[in-house]
């Protein structure tokens, strides 16, 4: 925690110092385990004390870890200052992330799920996993984060064109459609080029844009305090894609998981304050009147 954002050659005091497990493909894992659906995770960790760290949390969460590699080197880390109003900043650093390859992932492991979700792996294991599950019908969820879409869209296309459900923020599609000045017009243009079944915006305080080629629905925010906002799209993501696989209307998907990223929110921490399906339910019974949305 700092006070304010530093500009160059400025320092200021950290106020508060914490550690968590992160990630954002780790924080969805444990945000869908949460919600009571059987979850695993393909990736690669570091033998150092993070990677432990990571994989005792996830044996913890009660999440699938047959798929979890081990490299000699560092685990992934971020560093993210947040400030007194609850904006963050984020120092990534890959680690072992950086060298998962398409050797790495199984198969078999793929072809038997019912849904797959990708954030930011190498763009070839991404294109890999991604073509794997559409020749296996498995559903494809897309989330790769600004890192990633900053390199452009014609670097995400190997997966896009097998994507079911894409899941940006609204900034995301800005850098994606710079000349597109809503985000609905950057959804349709998705849509229509990479046949994705459904767009979910992500809008901050403001809620989620859902778009399909038939319909949009604009799903207002819940107003709470914001404490971090570390992790809220992992939690938004988590609880959207869990209310797909239960084969809910994508009003409830948007409802349910705009209460998902307001709870975290609320919470310091990305991953210790994703929230449960009990605590979901008790923050949407609390909030009946907050069900209003625009076409």
């Amino acid at each position: 925690m700092v006070p304010e954002f530093p500009r160059i050659d400025e320092e200021v005091e950290v106020t508060e110092l914490e550690e968590y497990s992160g990630g954002s493909a780790a924080n969805y894992t444990v945000g869908v385990a949460r919600l009571g659906i059987r979850v695993g995770f393909i990736g690669k960790i570091g033998n150092d004390a993070y990677g432990q760290k990571l994989k005792t949390d996830f044996l913890r969460e009660k999440v699938d870890i047959s798929q979890l590699k081990i490299a000699n080197t560092h685990s992934g880390t971020c560093l993210i200052p947040i400030d007194l109003n609850g904006n963050r900043q984020i120092f990534s650093f890959r680690g072992a992330n950086a060298i998962l390859e398409p050797e790495d992932i199984d198969d078999t492991y793929i072809k038997q799920a019912e849904l797959l979700y990708i954030t930011s792996p190498p763009i070839e294991v991404a294109t890999f996993a991604a073509e794997l599950a559409q020749e296996n019908k498995v559903l494809l969820s897309y989330d790769p984060g600004g890192k990633v879409i900053r390199k452009g869209l014609q670097f995400i296309e190997p997966v896009l064109y097998n994507t079911n459900i894409f899941l940006p923020s609204k900034s995301e599609l800005a850098l994606l459609f710079p000349q597109s000045k809503e985000p609905k017009a950057a959804a349709l243009h998705l849509i229509e080029t990479y046949d994705i079944q459904i767009v979910a915006a992500k809008l901050g305080a403001q809620g989620s844009l859902i778009v399909t080629k038939d319909d949009a629905i604009h799903v207002k925010g819940f107003k709470v305090p914001v404490v971090d906002t570390t992790g809220a799209g992992d939690s938004f993501a988590a609880a959207f894609t869990v209310g797909i696989y239960k084969q809910w209307d994508l009003l409830r998907c948007a409802q349910f998981a705009n209460a998902a990223g307001a709870i975290k929110v609320m919470r310091m921490g990305a991953r210790t304050a994703l929230p449960t399906l009990k605590e979901i339910k008790t923050f949407l019974a609390k909030n009946k009147n907050n069900k209003q949305y625009n076409k």
